[in-house]
């Protein structure tokens, strides 16, 4: 109840915007290590856990759905040295991971936030 009391009284931004975060005088790198002293191993948990969902996700994706060889001769681009390739699908797979990089990173955020804010206020309710 306090975050969120906090929150609306204008104390704790929703939104951190670049111009806050300058006007305090911090760096990224410090930024970073504030989050870390902060989240601790949660948000290395949960990045682990949403990079591993999210590969398997692609990869799934890739070889299920993705018609490679068919967009190969499309585009007409190689065909002959890449359509017999043992790690075609593999590097498609990590050409699409890497592109969601961003959407991973926002998802990291929101997770581990939502989960120590969680278990902050179970903790305080214990109290």
């Amino acid at each position: 109840k306090q975050w969120y009391q906090r929150r609306v009284r204008g104390a704790l931004p929703a939104v951190a915007s670049s111009t806050y975060h300058h006007a305090a005088g911090r760096g990224r790198g410090e930024r970073i290590r504030k989050a870390a002293m902060e989240y601790g191993i949660v948000g290395s948990i949960v990045y682990l856990t949403n990079s591993i969902v999210m590969f398997g996700t692609c990869y799934l994706v890739v070889t299920k759905f993705g018609d490679i060889e068919g967009v190969l001769e499309r585009l007409q681009q190689g065909t002959d040295i890449l359509a017999g390739a043992p790690g075609l699908n593999f590097i498609v797979t990590l050409g699409l991971y890497k592109t969601l990089f961003p959407f991973r990173i926002s998802l990291t955020g929101v997770g581990t936030w939502s989960i120590v804010r969680y278990y902050r206020c179970r903790k305080q309710k214990k109290l």
